[in-house]
């Protein structure tokens, strides 16, 4: 699917980021979510209505490639820190919370609680809800791929079978 570079005021290098970062496995909401929160991270809006792209037909998840999944700390990180020259001190002592907390969370070892969704809510503009749902989104797409064996390789074609004439009489 083309990326439709008009559809948010952010780069097009940002938007193929965001899409990468997006986890992959088919939820249009929550890579416009994750759009229009930099956007209004930046004082952007988006300048049409919002679609998201089709999702993948039911059964056809463990055909999907598997990519690599990206933390709420990384999309944290790249997506909100980065264009602010944020570090993870600095949002700490924002925040006023352990630097340790920060430094895990931008690491992938520790999770996104409710009190530090609200805490990154008020200071990037978006709701606590957004960051909850990342992470939740995270945590089940760990879990599905724990739970989920490999994709089966397919069975090989089998041969052709004609059946005889019918005897003449």
């Amino acid at each position: 699917m083309p990326l439709d570079t008009t559809r948010y005021p952010i780069t097009p290098e940002d938007q193929l980021a965001l899409l990468i970062d997006a986890y992959g496995d088919g939820r249009p909401a929550r890579v416009d979510e994750v759009l229009k929160a930099v956007c209004r991270a930046r004082g952007l809006m988006p300048t049409r209505p919002q679609t998201g792209p089709a999702r993948p037909a039911e059964g056809m998840e463990p055909f999907l490639p598997r990519r690599p999944l990206r933390t709420p700390g990384e999309v944290l990180a790249h997506l909100f820190m980065a264009p602010l020259g944020l570090s993870g001190k600095r949002l700490a002592a924002e925040l006023g919370v352990p630097r340790s907390r920060v430094t895990d969370i931008l690491h992938g070892a520790r999770g996104i609680t409710a009190r530090t969704a609200i805490l990154l809510g008020q200071r990037f503009g978006n709701s606590p809800e957004f960051w909850l749902r990342l992470q939740m989104y995270h945590d089940l797409a760990v879990a599905r791929r724990a739970m989920t064996p490999p994709p089966m390789p397919r069975p090989a074609p089998r041969p052709e079978i004609r059946l005889a004439a019918p005897p003449a009489g």
